[in-house]
């Protein structure tokens, strides 16, 4: 991969090796932009990446129907929607 792919976003699907599934934006082989993460734990985040960690609005979806709607920073949810 040349230098100047390196920095061009594609849409791919990929199963990490803890398991979790990945469908959407990636940037240097990580989730970065839109795309939707599925865990083991039968969570579904969908929403905004930046360099492999939820960043920007998104929402989780649990196993057992609860929906967390806000925005992310670094991994952490830092605003709930209502």
């Amino acid at each position: 991969m040349s230098e100047k792919d390196k920095d061009r976003l594609c849409f791919n699907k990929k199963t990490f090796s803890d398991g979790n599934v990945y469908e959407g934006n990636f940037k240097d082989d990580k989730p970065h932009g839109k795309g939707i993460m599925i865990y083991t734990d039968g969570r579904v985040y969908e929403g905004d990446w930046v360099e492999g960690k939820r960043h920007g609005k998104g929402k989780t979806t649990c196993p057992d129907g609860k929906v967390e709607e806000g925005y992310w920073e670094d991994d952490i949810l830092i605003k709930i929607l209502l």
